[in-house]
């Protein structure tokens, strides 16, 4: 059965939540050297919060999702921030591999 009321679109967090988005770009790219260009970040926008979702890795087919709680994104809470540095360890660590498979002889 497909309820149309049930499903749940993603959209670009971009759009949805401007300052969480400056927010964890701005992070990844000064603690991590990851670029706005290497990941790309959805939200899922639910009654109770936001399930954000960020691909990374060649063809994104990488990722680390959450949800968290409306007044958290507002605040930006300690569990964005760890979120977001996992999340920055975890890319960092494909973004390496990958360079390394298209280089190594």
């Amino acid at each position: 059965m497909n309820d149309s009321k049930t499903e749940i679109k993603q959209k670009s967090l971009r759009i949805v939540s401007p300052k969480l988005y400056n927010y964890i770009i701005q992070e990844l790219e000064d603690k991590h050297n990851i670029h706005s260009y290497d990941i790309q970040i959805d939200a899922s926008i639910m009654d109770e919060g936001m399930e954000i979702t960020i691909r990374f890795g060649e063809t994104f087919s990488n990722k680390e999702s959450k949800f968290f709680p409306h007044k958290e994104i507002a605040e930006i809470s300690d569990d964005i921030r760890e979120f977001v540095a996992k999340t920055g360890e975890a890319c960092t660590e494909v973004l390496i591999d990958d360079y390394f498979k298209i280089y190594a002889p």
